[in-house]
């Protein structure tokens, strides 16, 4: 079924209850696992440059920073199930980025969490999630923040009918 999953994490409760369902999911069917983070570096350097005398370069390596602390705990949450998993930073637009990383890596499942922001919120800030599922030419599986629960559920009831 799933043996390769890619799982992009930046740290928040949804993605860590996506990296929950992803690693309960290779459990079940003897898959592995790929953590991926995306910093867009061009949007801050962007963002600094309308702001004079702003250095983005600390803001990219404190974003770096917090990436690399959620790959690691992903990857040892993994790890402490004797689950093969490995991690990836990458420096991109973040959908292409995932989207490119889930056909060098052979995933042929993409477990992501989202915020579930709406309105002018999810207007302004956009949705990472939400163009994964437009353009991956493979399944994603999306966990709500604070729906990990309902997901394990369906987990079970699809593990015990396989």
């Amino acid at each position: 079924m799933f043996q390769r999953i890619l799982v992009p994490v930046d740290g928040s409760a949804p993605s860590r209850d996506a990296v929950e369902l992803a690693v309960a999911t290779a459990a079940a069917v003897g898959g592995s696992l790929v953590f991926c983070s995306v910093v867009d570096s061009d949007r801050i350097v962007m963002e600094c440059a309308a702001m004079p005398f702003v250095d983005p370069t600390p803001s990219i390596d404190g974003l770096k920073a917090r990436a690399n602390e959620a790959l690691a705990a992903a990857v040892a949450r993994a790890e402490g199930l004797n689950l093969r998993a490995e991690s990836i930073l990458k420096e991109g637009e973040p959908i292409k980025s995932v989207i490119a990383m889930a056909h060098l890596y052979g995933a042929d499942l993409i477990v992501m969490g989202s915020h579930g922001r709406r309105g002018l919120q999810r207007l302004l800030l956009g949705s990472t999630t939400e163009g994964v599922l437009r353009e991956a030419d493979v399944p994603v599986l999306v966990v709500r923040g604070g729906c990990l629960k309902a997901a394990e559920r369906l987990l079970a009831g699809a593990t015990a009918h396989a």
